[in-house]
């Protein structure tokens, strides 16, 4: 199999800079993005298997909420335009000093909206602040009097120009400038097909002061945020706002922030103010984004604005409750007199990661560590609004005494304060994990499970995917083909929660829409790439907004590929294959022995038990057994390789192993004898069980031209041999597999380990020796058909082919058109040098060579390699032959899964693909795609045969994953060939039977006892049906396989499956035995001691 697939993460997240910030920053986003694979690696188990055959398919449920999201500290910038004040925001950001410098400048006035700024004011009165800092007053003890004008219909339609120019600079004025570009991210939002746009209001915009008592609001504000609302509505986008996304007003920052409990008051009458502007037209509010790592590195660590820092750690136990208080008075308020008129509903942003659970170690279910975790981070606010109302046990274990108490008054307005739970999965999710939180685990990017445990945690509530995304380097531009498959894995990840737990997801907002400013690592990737080259500002979509709009328009991932009823042509083959067969030479039979006859306490054989007669290949077990499982399984044809290195040891056809040619002779003699044809694989340059003879090795293997002779020699004498008895041939197996190039490199001493070859794949594969092998391997191909051809085709009318691994190559990102020639390119590398010089009249493979082949040969892409005819032969021993169109009587195909090729050369894997144990997808649909990409390019008439087709799986008996995998692939197969004219005449299915542990074998291994898995179950019944009918009785008599007698009357009354209980019997018969015994001496006993009673009372 090819080498496991990854991202290489240096190569991705360079930027170029050396400074301490960007190694830091850099160093950062490396560990982010390990974190980010290691949890979509971990994020599907394996032994899972699901309908996903070429990808995922399904529907999210009707009126499915599709989002992007912004927040105002990352799109608005322009600070100090239209009357806007610093907030905690601004104090984060590098411009810290000259913005408060901008502070004694004049505001710039606004003319806009067509009213002048003084002509109506809005009055709001506010209690007097005489709270203390740290704690705040309950709703019942506070009264909110609210005097709102309609200042919102004078911001109407009469604004001039508003979307003026805005130069980008540095720090957070580099943001997109949405402030000024309303329209711009308005067409974005339209261009994805959204339902909703989420952005949050800026409370030092809308109220510059942070005071709304006594205060007039930002008119310049009030008229941008209309029109925003008023054109997301006009394309059918609604609005979902948050009210607060750490941007608090520097004002109230001096104050204490929210460590002031006035800060409560102040909130719920900006909100309040906010409700009565706008709530006729937005119908979500958020309250709150992510109180908790506001609070805690708000607060605490000061890593977040206002960066105010505690060593104590005691500040952010206070600001995370008057936060809790703040948004329970804001959802009382709005349900007692904004949501009887307007019909809203209010929650907050809670953010959490997912830890993938790890053993109790003697722990009650309650205190598992990765519950303990999500108790400290999402139970926080979570327990006392969705839970019980209280503060969670982990919480209260490690605060102590600084955790503010929830008295009753507190939980009466807190308990139930939200109307849907609003979920935040992002970077932030898991950049800001403190010790005492993670408790030693690994954070697991697996979004189902975390989806999964709130439904079960929280009673079932509607949950919104408020914050949903990841992030990549930004030199990437609109090419985000990581950040594509995280935003594909985290959509996945939400539809097998609603399809297959039952979870109630209302929507699903991916964060950010456009580039912008963020916390966590300086720079977020959005869906949109902002261009400002030409000086004016652009949105360029990504490759990953691509799929969102194609997801967005599906309401999912569409519907799974139809199943296709029909059958296979007549005469179609039917086969299995192995690798290698067991070759025995001596009877498995010892004849009959009597022990201690003579007191001598030996055995002693009776020779009239012990028939004088030479070995036959049936007296065999594992021949028996393997006659035994094909002619149960139904198949025609059975395929298997001959050992070169054993039928001539020397590599001398006039010294051949006779105890070897005879048991093969005879192995295909009774092949013949159940009706099962013999298709024998000359040679498997890659395969190690099929080494070649010693004296070849020592010479350099296929690196040395001497070896086409030695190898059309050895074929000649199998084609002398059996070809009576063996009508298809295949001559080389896979020899464009790179495993075969790098098996033949320099061999040290004559022979070289498993160990020692990959060890020095780097270098003894040079780019002379790459031309050298695929030269050779093409040679012996055609002068092995053309000696066949010319010598024994007459006489003995069979075929000879060539199989090569051909698995299908597709692009890792289907919106780059790199990416689609690089999939082609891969394709061409693997099948061209050999199939373009067989099939094609003019040869199409490039022979463009590459000068890093050692890079390469790290790479699961083929290699690139030169066209193997257009070097004339260099050995003596052998004469040139011309370029031989048609020298292959069909072309073999091993076809085993589809990969994700990019234009870097990665190899990409998507996790929303079925995957196997040894990480291979499940791809039907390559298969298909495979065939027609042939056929249009070598024509219809060029005979084809998929010569081996099989995957992983760990089960000894009920292997799902590979009944799935045949059951869908030999659909697909017959689509091609019903549906699209592909000319393919057989299948054989990889492998037979497993060597050892539970592999690609249809049957065990003799270590479980040979049993028949459910796949060669399901083959079974696809054979004798030929294919899939709607009805089994329209299959005619004319496609029925005609079987001879089977002769061997020992086989003929077994049964090579056998029932599970009787096979459990077997296995455990002593049990069963002793059990039995038990029970009967029981039932004695008591039936004495009833006799005995009965003749007492008597």
């Amino acid at each position: 199999m090819m080498r496991a697939q990854g991202i290489t993460m240096c190569r991705i997240f360079h930027r170029g800079s050396s400074t301490p910030q960007s190694k830091a920053s850099s160093a950062l986003v490396a560990i982010m993005v390990m974190l980010c694979l290691s949890g979509v690696l971990c994020s599907v188990p394996t032994t899972q298997y699901r309908s996903r055959l070429s990808g995922p398919s399904g529907s999210f449920p009707k009126n499915f909420i599709w989002a992007a999201g912004t927040a105002p500290h990352q799109v608005e910038g322009d600070r100090d335009k239209d009357g806007e004040t610093i907030t905690t925001a601004d104090v984060l950001t590098h411009l810290r000093e000259i913005r408060e410098a901008k502070t004694t400048a004049k505001p710039r006035e606004f003319t806009g909206c067509g009213h002048s700024q003084g002509e109506k004011t809005v009055e709001l009165s506010n209690p007097r602040r005489d709270e203390k800092i740290g704690t705040a007053r309950s709703g019942s003890e506070r009264k909110t009097k609210m005097v709102a004008g309609d200042v919102w219909k004078r911001a109407g339609s009469q604004n001039p120009d508003w979307r003026s120019e805005v130069r980008c600079e540095s720090g957070r004025d580099n943001s997109s400038g949405e402030y000024d570009r309303a329209e711009r991210y308005i067409a974005a939002a339209k261009l994805l097909g959204l339902t909703h746009y989420r952005f949050s209001m800026m409370w030092a915009r809308l109220f510059p002061g942070g005071h709304v008592d006594g205060s007039s609001p930002n008119v310049a504000a009030l008229c941008y945020y209309q029109m925003l609302i008023e054109g997301l509505l006009a394309e059918g986008i609604r609005p979902i706002v948050t009210l607060y996304h750490w941007d608090l007003p520097k004002a109230l920052n001096v104050r204490g922030g929210w460590l002031n409990g006035s800060t409560v008051n102040d909130f719920v009458v900006y909100a309040a103010f906010c409700f009565k502007t706008f709530g006729d037209q937005v119908k979500i509010w958020l309250t709150f984004h992510d109180p908790l790592n506001a609070a805690i590195h708000g607060y605490g660590t000061g890593r977040l604005p206002p960066r105010h820092q505690d060593p104590n750690g005691t500040s952010a136990f206070v600001v995370a409750h008057n936060m809790l208080l703040a948004h329970a008075q804001v959802y009382r308020l709005y349900q007692s007199r904004f949501k009887p008129l307007q019909a809203g509903r209010v929650s907050l942003v809670l953010a959490s990661p997912w830890m993938k659970p790890t053993r109790s170690n003697g722990l009650s279910g309650l205190k598992l560590p990765h519950r303990v975790t999500l108790d400290a981070t999402l139970g926080w606010f979570a327990k006392p609004i969705f839970g019980d109302g209280f503060y969670p046990e982990a919480l209260q274990s490690h605060a102590g005494k600084h955790l503010p108490r929830l008295l009753a008054a507190h939980r009466h307005i807190i308990h139930g304060s939200a109307d849907f739970f609003a979920l935040s999965f992002g970077p932030t999710s898991f950049r800001y994990l403190e010790p005492w939180q993670l408790l030693g685990q690994v954070p697991s990017l697996s979004l189902r499970p975390l989806l999964t445990y709130v439904d079960q945690e929280y009673g079932s509530p509607p949950i919104l995917l408020a914050d949903c995304g990841w992030f990549v380097d930004a030199q990437v531009g609109t090419e985000d083909t990581t950040n594509l498959y995280m935003l594909k894995s985290f959509l996945y990840n939400s539809l097998q929660a609603v399809q297959l737990d039952g979870v109630n997801l209302i929507g699903v907002t991916v964060w950010p829409l456009l580039d912008g400013f963020d916390w966590s690592l300086g720079v977020q990737q959005g869906l949109f790439l902002l261009d400002s080259k030409q000086g004016d500002v652009t949105l360029k979509p990504k490759t990953s907004s691509l799929l969102y709009r194609d997801i967005v328009a599906q309401n999912g991932f569409g519907s799974a590929p139809p199943f296709h009823n029909g059958t296979f042509p007549c005469g179609f083959t039917w086969g299995a294959m192995d690798t290698a067969i067991q070759v025995e030479i001596t009877s498995s039979y010892h004849g009959i022995y009597l022990w201690n006859v003579s007191g001598d306490g030996h055995l002693h054989s009776i020779s009239s038990a012990h028939p004088h007669q030479s070995f036959h290949c049936s007296q065999a077990a594992s021949v028996r057994h393997l006659v035994s499982a094909l002619h149960w399984l139904g198949i025609t044809h059975y395929r298997f390789t001959l050992d070169w290195g054993l039928l001539l040891p020397d590599a001398d056809p006039s010294r051949p192993n006779t105890d070897a040619l005879q048991f093969y002779h005879c192995f295909v003699r009774e092949l013949r004898k159940a009706a099962i044809k013999p298709v024998a694989t000359l040679h498997r340059p890659w395969d190690p069980s099929n080494g070649l003879p010693m004296k070849l090795q020592v010479a350099g293997g296929w690196k040395n031209p001497s070896i086409v002779s030695a190898f059309k020699s050895y074929a000649n004498l199998c084609f002398k041999t059996f070809g009576y008895d063996i009508q298809s041939w295949v001559t080389l197996d896979e020899p464009n597999q790179p495993k075969c190039l790098w098996k033949n490199g320099v061999h040290k001493n004559g022979k070289m380990s498993a160990d020692e070859s990959m060890a020095s794949e780097k270098d003894d594969i040079k780019h002379g020796d790459l031309n050298s092998i695929t030269h050779n391997l093409f040679r012996a191909h055609v002068l092995t058909w053309q000696a066949y051809d010319n010598h024994y085709r007459a006489q003995q009318g069979g075929r000879v082919g060539l199989a090569l691994l051909a698995d299908w190559y597709k692009p890792a990102n289907p919106y780059m058109l790199s990416d689609q020639e690089a999939a082609t390119d891969a394709l061409v590398q693997q099948l061209g040098p050999f199939a373009d010089a067989l099939f094609s009249v003019v040869p199409k493979f490039s022979f463009e060579t590459t000068s890093s082949t050692s890079e390469q040969a790290n790479s699961s892409v083929p290699l690139k390699t030169p066209s193997p005819y257009v070097q004339p032969a260099s050995s003596a021993n052998d004469t040139t032959f011309p370029l031989h169109y048609g020298a292959c009587d069909f072309l073999g195909l091993n076809h085993f899964t589809t990969w994700l090729v990019g234009n870097n050369g990665w190899v990409f894997r998507d996790i929303t693909i079925m995957r196997s144990p040894l990480d291979n997808s499940v791809e039907p649909q390559g298969l298909r795609q495979l065939l027609n990409w042939l056929r249009h390019r070598y024509g219809d008439s060029m005979a084809l045969v998929v010569t081996a087709n099989g995957i992983d799986d760990r089960s000894s008996r009920t292997d799902h994953l590979r009944v799935i995998y045949h059951k869908s692939y030999l659909n697909e197969l017959l689509k091609a060939i019903q549906l699209d004219g592909a000319n393919v005449q057989g299948y054989f299915s990889w492998v037979l039977r497993d060597r050892t542990v539970p592999d690609y074998g249809l049957f065990a291994s003799s270590y479980y006892r040979g049993a028949a898995k459910s796949s060669a179950k399901l083959y079974r019944s696809i054979i004798r049906k030929n294919g899939f009918p709607s009805n089994a009785s329209h299959i005619t008599e004319s496609c029925k396989v005609k079987k001879q007698n089977y002769k061997n009357t020992s086989l003929q009354n077994q049964s090579y499956y056998t029932c599970p209980f009787c096979q459990y019997i077997k296995v455990k018969g002593h049990i069963f035995f002793f059990c039995t015994c038990l029970i009967f001496s029981a039932v004695v006993f008591a039936v004495f001691i009833a006799i005995y009673l009965t003749h007492l009372i008597c």
